[in-house]
């Protein structure tokens, strides 16, 4: 891995910013455990993200779960921001600043995606049923038998049949107007969910820190940069259990312990069915085209 040079001898500031499904709940209380360590999470910083996360909460499709939950991080990220803001220009000197990051397979993460938030899902795919003219089920299982494998189609031949994707994930060129194009209207924030680890480095990490990925230097699933007081790394979800321990004991910080991640999804209303589901559906398009995407080939997947 890359050399790793210990923090100096203060207090830590750590973010663990990251775009959410990569166990930051757990990495954040394991860090806290640590002495001199004050850790949160954020999964969006910086002007820019927060400007947007304000103006979607006035979009009046939005349901009520995201709604809450979104309001309720703003202030708590407005306040990360200006911590992170002041250490970064040196106008606080008494903590060094970590900056940690998680990737994660794109796949994968949308699976636990889908299934932490099925409730919040399960009313856009209702939605979606009665867009596309068919009947909407009372039954909630049966809505996402329905709904999820048409849903996944669309989106499937969108990505594989457009440059949409590439204009999303790579090439930054696309508008919102663009996604919306030949889309059923239900699934323009479903496909927003499915693209947020492709796009999620440039529009939100590199945009908060002026830092991109390419800038790290990698080896072995550690992506790592170090300046006066500062460290930003990046590990990969899959690899987390062996790298983040050696990254945490050569800063200096300790030994830590993440014990047993609980899978938050486990559960949760109608998750074993969006498990069902994505069990039995041919993801096949959606893999290939994940492969190709500049995240998949710089983190490996």
């Amino acid at each position: 891995m890359p050399e790793i040079k210990p923090l100096a001898d203060k207090p830590t500031y750590a973010v663990v910013y990251q775009f959410g499904k990569v166990a930051s709940t757990s990495i954040v209380a394991a860090l806290n455990l640590l002495p001199d360590v004050e850790a949160v999470q954020s999964h969006f910083m910086g002007k820019q993200a927060l400007g947007q996360i304000l103006d979607s909460l006035f979009a009046p499709g939005m349901s009520e779960y995201f709604y809450f939950h979104q309001r309720g991080q703003l202030v708590e990220n407005i306040d990360i921001t200006r911590k992170v803001t002041q250490l970064r220009a040196g106008l606080d000197t008494d903590q060094n600043l970590l900056i940690l990051s998680m990737c994660r397979d794109p796949m994968d993460w949308f699976r636990s995606a889908l299934t932490q938030d099925a409730k919040a899902h399960l009313e856009t795919m209702k939605t979606y049923l009665a867009q596309i003219g068919q009947t909407v089920p009372e039954d909630g299982d049966a809505v996402i038998r329905a709904a999820l494998p048409a849903m996944l189609d669309e989106i499937s031949t969108l990505f594989s049949t457009s440059d949409t994707f590439w204009d999303i994930s790579v090439q930054s060129r696309a508008s919102a107007a663009e996604i919306k194009e030949g889309l059923t209207p239900a699934l323009v924030l479903f496909t927003y969910l499915v693209l947020r680890p492709f796009n999620w480095y440039r529009t939100h990490f590199q945009s908060a820190l002026g830092v991109g990925i390419g800038e790290l230097s990698a080896r072995d699933g550690l992506w790592l940069r170090q300046d006066e007081g500062e460290t930003i790394a990046v590990l990969r979800y899959e690899d987390m259990a062996q790298q983040l321990p050696g990254l945490i004991a050569g800063l200096g910080l300790g030994d830590i312990d993440l014990g047993v991640s609980e899978n938050r999804s486990t559960g949760k209303l109608h998750a074993d069915t969006i498990r069902e589901v994505l069990d039995a559906y041919d993801d096949s398009r959606l893999r290939e085209v994940f492969a190709r995407s500049y995240y998949s080939r710089f983190f490996g997947y």
